[in-house]
């Protein structure tokens, strides 16, 4: 019997919403079998899931301890006259949600036979802005996670790369925290990185089509500058993809109007708007649909920034009509054995299906655990010269992410971390699917008017 400590080292309130904590120590006991990875003497070499290790003792000893700094807002003195904000509400509701799916990643490490220790902090500071934890607390941490707030998260920094720690962030940051800072990863997928899937998309499905760059500004104007460098030709009259051929007009939206858009869209050949305006400029958005509303006989395909599909006013005939195609992140195999009994462990613990923010934890601290075993047992490899201890170690038994896929990229140099896992998905037949999943489009027919300049549909 082995026994996974959860210090719970923040203060909480006695009631967070439908939860209820008391500031002690959580103790988790399970039962924790040896590994049940192959050992197999004689064999030298590594794959994708397996791991070569000469030193059978560094298994037994490997421990991954993790420390998770989270919004509880233990500090905040509840009474008649100081009620807490719905921020505040929602906030302790996420850390709970982040606590959940930690403690969840934990069990299904712990029942593969793996010491892990966990340390919840409070990332709310006092009145006087001072912390209740310090370095000290952070010392022998493999992962931190958190803080999910940007202020609290600035002034953790330094402290979590003195003690050279991994820190992972669970929540979109400026890039730019990134900087100086590799031992930083970003777990949520960078909008940055969708951008090449989307340009060979076009590339390779429209290049004889008329392609119309409708530009938000704002927040989104260096990520369309990134986009248009893409298409535009070099000196030798080439693009990023070696074509010559592939021209866009751009117009420029605004809150009002979508500029000459309607007046851009040529009757007589498929038209592909691209629009990476997100929730910060949906009304860009809102009159994109409008115009494609209006224009019902033209046809019109869309490419959309990926917070498209949250937003509550796009209607499913505009997605369906204009084959809407938008940036997706992982998401959940329900057809996949080995998700759903992950999915079934949750449901054990807490009786609802994860929400998003125990996905996040969850997938964060799976991916960095395995990271991290990957590099301690590499690291032990090092430093052993015999040969007589060497066994392979059995990679595809350990625990995976459910929803989350992860592909770290360095954005800077001698920077940090940013999850580059995208794909695209396209609304068909009524619901969300892979874009390489759906039947090719046929070759554009130039339509017919009849006797009175009316559109003849096929």
């Amino acid at each position: 019997m082995k026994i996974l400590n959860i210090y719970l080292k923040a203060y909480l309130k006695e009631n967070l919403n439908t939860y209820k904590f008391c500031a002690i120590v959580i103790a988790i006991c399970g039962l924790m079998t040896a590994p049940s990875h192959v050992f197999s003497q004689s064999v030298f070499f590594s794959t994708h899931d397996t791991l070569l290790v000469e030193d059978p003792d560094s298994i037994v000893e490997y421990e991954f301890n993790v420390v998770a700094i989270l919004p509880f807002f233990s500090v905040f003195i509840e009474d008649d006259e100081n009620i807490p904000t719905k921020r505040i509400e929602r906030m302790r509701e996420i850390s709970v949600e982040t606590l959940n799916g930690i403690r969840w990643a934990c069990d299904r490490i712990s029942s593969e036979g793996y010491n892990v220790n966990v340390t919840i902090l409070e990332s709310i500071p006092d009145s006087l802005g001072e912390f209740n934890w310090g370095e000290e607390e952070l010392i022998g941490a493999d992962v931190v996670l958190g803080p999910l707030q940007q202020k609290s998260l600035s002034k953790s920094i330094k402290p979590i790369r003195r003690v050279g720690a991994e820190h992972v962030l669970l929540t979109r940051v400026n890039d730019n925290l990134l900087r100086g800072n590799e031992h930083m990863h970003s777990a949520t997928p960078s909008p940055y990185c969708f951008l090449d899937h989307i340009a060979n998309r076009i590339n390779s499905q429209h290049s004889q089509d008329n392609i119309i760059f409708l530009m938000a500004g704002g927040v989104e104007e260096d990520m369309e500058s990134q986009f248009y460098d893409l298409f535009k030709l070099d000196s030798l009259g080439f693009n990023s993809f070696g074509s010559d051929s592939l021209a866009f007009d751009t117009i420029h939206g605004s809150r009002k109007s979508v500029g000459s858009l309607a007046e851009t869209l040529d009757f007589y050949k498929r038209n592909v708007v691209v629009s990476l305006a997100s929730k910060s400029s949906r009304s860009v958005l809102s009159n994109l649909q409008m115009v494609v509303q209006s224009n019902d006989s033209t046809e019109v395909y869309v490419f959309a920034h990926s917070d498209m599909p949250q937003l509550g006013f796009v209607d499913i005939q505009f997605l369906s009509r204009t084959r809407a195609t938008v940036p997706a992140q992982g998401s959940v195999n329900w057809s996949d054995s080995t998700t759903i009994a992950a999915i079934r462990i949750y449901r054990n613990l807490y009786q609802n299906d994860p929400p998003d923010f125990a996905l996040r934890a969850h997938d964060a601290l799976i991916d960095a655990f395995r990271r991290d075993l990957v590099e301690n047992l590499n690291a032990a490899r090092s430093t052993v010269d015999s040969l007589e201890t060497q066994i392979v170690w059995d990679l595809s038994t350990l625990p995976a992410v459910v929803a989350t896929k992860f592909n770290w990229i360095q954005k800077y140099n001698f920077g940090g971390y940013v999850n580059s896992a995208w794909s695209l998905s396209t609304y068909h037949d009524n619901t969300w699917c892979p874009s390489d999943s759906i039947p090719a489009l046929l070759p554009f027919i130039i339509p017919e008017l009849d006797e009175d300049g009316k559109y003849i549909k096929p």
